[in-house]
């Protein structure tokens, strides 16, 4: 019984393989280039449109912002088809709505730089137009509160001039031209494997998918690290594809269910190519040395906080430097909200707190935020009446406190 059973990623990787042979044959049964090219497009949006949920629907068009801003024409556009408004259905040219547009996608035959580049400044052209904030008018999407504003920009190619490491290159290099907010999110090659971001958190090596298009003008800067990273995954490149795809409708401005489990492929090695942080202008920029692996400087302005009656230490809190901002930290014996609405209330900071695990430890973070060192220091002096604080001045951090 066991022997009748099917797999998505095994459903996933058919596709590919069909997807494959199906521009195989364009190539060598169409000898004119500029027709291989649309097949090529054609193929993928059969592709998607066979196996997207039916709310959304694949065209190929321009995309128009609420201000008559417009993009160049794009390739494959996924647009949401129920709620979308078209400005104009036309048998190769739509115009679509930005607020409705989850997605767009350039198709290449085979991609080299000068491609990539091209590529880059259609994604960036439709990132640029700016989509209206929530309202009231928006639907709840699932029981989560996470709603996708922003459209995903792919780059989806049957075939490379050159390796995945060298299309990363090539990416970091067109990246220092553009807004960190209308790069492109995701580079596939077909069979060879995707360029894309992973997230990772202080004090903690392990990376985290970056699902990407999920931010606004006004999103709470995290204390991360943002890596772009190759992958070479294979025949299951194409899962990967997908399952990235569908992460971001699955949350796109109203419901489209998935389970996302069932699609992860097994991963590969990431190589970090580039790490990234946000700096106060919302804008990624590189990493500080002073933030790169076997570089990193513990804060140098800590406090000890000490219990006053039992006179025990009971947590430690920090400056960590951040770009042209910095980030609290926070380790304690009691609710780091405490210790946090401190310095969120007296000095007036929008701000949330970030759990993060350090060596069997929690300590709680900070968004990035305008501080400087002479507003923590004055805070931090006369913390709580509750809570002596002592200026840490030993050449290491005490290791934080286990719960």
């Amino acid at each position: 019984m066991e022997q009748n059973k099917i797999t998505l990623d095994e459903l996933l990787r058919s596709a590919g393989k069909q997807l494959r042979e199906e521009f195989r044959e364009i190539q060598e049964c169409n000898p004119h280039a500029g027709d291989k090219g649309f097949e090529a497009e054609e193929v993928l949006k059969r592709f998607l449109i066979d196996r997207l949920p039916k709310r959304f629907d694949v065209k190929s068009g321009i995309v128009i912002g609420r201000d008559g801003s417009v993009s160049r024409q794009c390739d494959v556009i996924i647009y949401d088809a129920l709620n979308s408004f078209v400005y104009r259905n036309g048998p190769k040219l739509h115009i679509l709505p930005r607020d409705n547009v989850a997605a767009v996608i350039e198709v290449k035959s085979k991609l080299n730089k000068d491609e990539l580049q091209d590529a880059a400044k259609k994604i960036a052209a439709v990132k640029s137009i700016k989509c209206s904030p929530i309202c009231g008018a928006d639907q709840p999407v699932t029981l989560s509160d996470m709603i996708m504003t922003g459209t995903l920009g792919c780059v989806f190619a049957f075939d490379s001039y050159t390796s995945l490491e060298t299309l990363a290159d090539n990416l970091k290099e067109i990246n220092t031209g553009q807004d960190s907010n209308h790069w492109i999110d995701l580079i596939v090659v077909l069979d060879k494997g995707c360029i894309s971001y992973a997230f990772q958190g202080i004090y903690n090596k392990k990376f985290v998918a970056w699902f990407g298009g999920a931010l606004d003008d006004n999103f709470l800067i995290p204390p991360l690290y943002v890596h772009l990273v190759q992958v070479p995954f294979g025949e299951r490149t194409l899962n990967h594809f997908f399952l990235k795809l569908m992460a971001h409708l699955t949350f796109f401005r109203k419901l489209s269910i998935v389970r996302l489990d069932e699609l992860q492929p097994e991963t590969g090695q990431a190589q970090t190519i580039q790490g990234y942080q946000y700096n106060l202008k919302r804008q990624l920029v590189p990493s500080e040395e002073r933030h790169q692996s076997g570089k990193f400087e513990n804060p140098k302005i800590r406090f000890n906080l000490y219990l006053r009656k039992e006179r025990t230490l009971a947590g430690q809190v920090c400056l960590l430097p951040w770009q042209d901002g910095a980030v609290i930290t926070i380790s304690s014996l009691f609710q780091p909200a405490i210790i946090s609405q401190q310095y969120f209330q007296r000095l007036k900071l929008r701000s949330t707190l970030i759990p993060m695990e350090v060596e069997s430890a929690k300590v709680w973070m900070s968004s990035v935020l305008q501080i400087s060192e002479a507003d923590f220091i004055k805070v931090s002096e006369n913390i709580h009446p509750d809570i002596i604080s002592v200026r840490d001045i030993s050449d290491d951090n005490p290791p934080p406190i286990k719960i």
